[in-house]
């Protein structure tokens, strides 16, 4: 499946995985929510600058539904943006779970038609109330 993206809110916990050579695993999870979500990846805001390349362990939750996946992200792109402490983190997924992957793929599938579908009855109640004008 191709890398379809769609604005989504999800909640994701994350921490970064250090070098295992320093043997730690820090147990600071922090919580965010995503701002776009695809089957390849996500990006979010955070307060903190992380470094490109760093590995992330994390937790993303689907409200409603009830389920938690688990997998190891690569951080992909940090940019601050302009006038904030913030930062938006483009993150790469590196491993998942078969059946979590192919879980987020429907669902992001899912909710790129459902965005399509409200665009298209977006469009044809726009037409008609011009047509009735």
């Amino acid at each position: 499946m191709d890398n379809r993206k769609i604005d989504m809110p999800l909640r994701i916990t994350f921490r970064l995985i250090p070098l295992i050579a320093m043997r730690k695993i820090p147990n600071v999870w922090n919580r965010v929510t995503v701002m776009r979500v695809g089957t390849e990846g996500f990006r979010f805001s955070h307060n903190e600058h992380l470094e490109v390349g760093s590995l992330i362990d994390l937790k993303i939750d689907f409200p409603g539904i009830g389920y938690t996946t688990h997998c190891i992200g690569e951080i992909d792109r940090t940019e601050q943006f302009q006038q904030s402490s913030l930062f938006s983190i483009t993150v790469k997924i590196r491993e998942m779970e078969r059946q979590d992957k192919e879980f987020m793929e429907t669902i992001v599938e899912e909710m790129v038609l459902f965005s399509e579908s409200i665009s298209i009855i977006k469009q044809v109640t726009s037409f008609e109330t011009h047509i009735r004008l």
